[in-house]
């Protein structure tokens, strides 16, 4: 009954998120999927999106996360390169809104699942099986799907676990195009915190992350070393400190005296160099 994910206007228990996922992922078995096999997901931060990733990796698929914001003709050629199953959508247009039409468009609503019974078994996933597939800018300008395991999630838990063995709240900041979501998502669900999630609006007003930070009580976040200068203005405007682990990444970690002297304001949290 622990809360699993929170957001604006969105709550999920574990019981709920494992209730609907199962759901879904039955949906996908019965639908023909086969393991490894990619299942898009026109992603945006939602409590449904988080209920479609858990049940794609249930069922042994591949999710394949598709930015809605992104260029028709580079979505295209991905559904057209990975050939997913079938798209996972909260909007019931999906792809076909931006012109694109891949082989079908299922709805990821919680009302259509909250109803259905679960699979009566779920297959076994070995560690080895893909997990997701990223699609990178590729060095000729044409994307280029990167694939990931199991076994690769499983490893980074494990990491974190070690680091955070305490359940807590932990920041889901990243696009879901970029592979540091999933190291946002997958850890915290699995260790039993709360995944907080930013509306679209929240994602885009770094200058006021501290903030969120403070009053969504983040004790994990991960974030682009590019956003630490503008956190570092908000961190010291509050009027307590955080109990926060940060982890930066992305480019070299450079920090000027006062990036410095508002990251003191983490508290008992540390920063940890991901580069």
């Amino acid at each position: 009954d622990a809360e699993a994910v929170t957001g604006p206007g969105q709550s999920l228990s574990y019981r709920q998120l494992d209730r609907l996922s199962d759901a879904l992922a039955g949906i996908l078995l019965a639908r023909g999927l086969k393991p490894e096999q990619p299942v898009a997901l026109w992603a945006d931060r939602s409590a449904e999106t988080i209920t479609a990733i858990a049940a794609i990796l249930k069922a042994g698929g591949a999710v394949l996360p598709l930015d809605p914001a992104q260029p028709e003709q580079r979505l295209a050629y991905i559904l057209s390169e990975a050939a997913p199953l079938a798209v996972l959508a909260r909007d019931p247009e999906g792809p076909s809104g931006k012109g694109i039409a891949p082989a079908s468009t299922l709805s990821i609503a919680h009302a259509e699942l909250q109803n259905l019974a679960p699979p009566v078994s779920l297959p076994d996933i070995s560690c080895d099986q893909a997990a997701y597939v990223l699609f990178t800018s590729g060095t000729t300008g044409r994307p280029k799907g990167v694939v990931q395991t199991h076994r690769m999630l499983q490893n980074l838990c494990a990491h974190q676990l070690a680091l955070a063995p305490n359940p807590g709240r932990v920041l889901q900041f990243a696009a879901l195009g970029f592979d540091v979501s999933f190291q946002e998502i997958i850890p915290a669900l699995c260790g039993g915190s709360t995944l907080v999630l930013l509306s679209q609006e929240q994602s885009q007003d770094a200058a006021a992350l501290a903030k969120i930070l403070s009053d969504q009580r983040i004790t994990r976040a991960f974030l682009p070393v590019a956003v630490l200068p503008i956190l570092a203005d908000g961190l010291l405007t509050l009027e307590e400190d955080l109990d926060c682990d940060l982890f930066a990444a992305g480019e070299a970690l450079k920090l000027d005296d006062k990036t410095r002297k508002a990251l003191r304001r983490l508290g008992q949290g540390s920063l940890y160099n991901h580069y």
